[in-house]
């Protein structure tokens, strides 16, 4: 896990809205102050790997980014950006899901505002 303004902004992770995703911001002694965007990845789309509006993200401890977007799916990146797996909340017809964070024991949570619950999965995406 991230400690420290170094290691924080070393791995920074930033959404756009149209889809893509900018990683690894430069580190900068205020967190909140403007980095230098070393590298784009995480295209618009709804193939593996892709992203259609981002709405959340959280990292674990191993450094795996998560992300939960607009289509309803959660997809898995190593820290260079490569897509490792993903999964879809089970029902979003009423709406997607809005938040995403780690549990501290490692369990994916999803906050499914439209259905008034919390989702708990498996890391590997297995509805708890």
């Amino acid at each position: 896990m991230w400690h420290d303004c170094a290691q924080l902004n070393r791995r920074a992770f930033l959404a756009m809205g149209v889809g893509s995703l900018l990683a690894q911001v430069g580190c900068q002694r205020d967190p909140l102050s403007a980095g230098s965007l070393e590298e784009i990845w995480g295209r618009r789309g709804v193939a593996e790997g892709r992203l259609q509006k981002p709405r959340a993200m959280a990292i674990d401890e191993e450094d795996r980014l998560y992300i939960v977007d607009m289509t309803a799916r959660i997809q898995v990146f190593d820290r260079e950006g490569k897509f490792l797996h993903g999964w879809q909340t089970p029902t979003h017809e009423n709406g997607r899901p809005s938040g995403l964070t780690i549990s501290r024991e490692g369990h994916v949570l999803v906050a499914d505002t439209h259905y008034f619950q919390v989702l708990v999965y498996t890391r590997e995406g297995r509805l708890l």
